[in-house]
């Protein structure tokens, strides 16, 4: 990984796949055909790895406490990933 500070005061993130590392249970990828069924996912910030439930972004410990336990499903990987609105304000503006 390679971080270089922009003048901006930002800041400019590459880096490269070194190794690709399969899992040990396959993911059962659904296509998904309406929103009805996309709403069904859970949504994830990719920034700041909060939970979408309902309209609130929740830390991950809140999250699991409205939605009990997650299901193996949810584990590993049935999540849609997004940007909060905060993080969206943050970092694409």
């Amino acid at each position: 990984m390679r971080i270089t500070p922009l003048k901006d005061g930002k800041l400019e993130v590459e880096h490269i796949t070194l190794r690709v590392e399969s899992r040990v249970l396959p993911i059962d990828i659904n296509t998904l055909n309406s929103d009805n069924e996309r709403k069904k996912q859970s949504s994830r910030c990719s920034m700041c790895c909060k939970y979408k439930y309902e309209n609130t972004w929740l830390e991950i410990e809140d999250y699991l406490i409205v939605k009990s336990m997650p299901s193996e499903r949810f584990l590993l990987g049935n999540i849609d990933y997004d940007l909060c609105p905060k993080c969206k304000t943050d970092y694409c503006s």
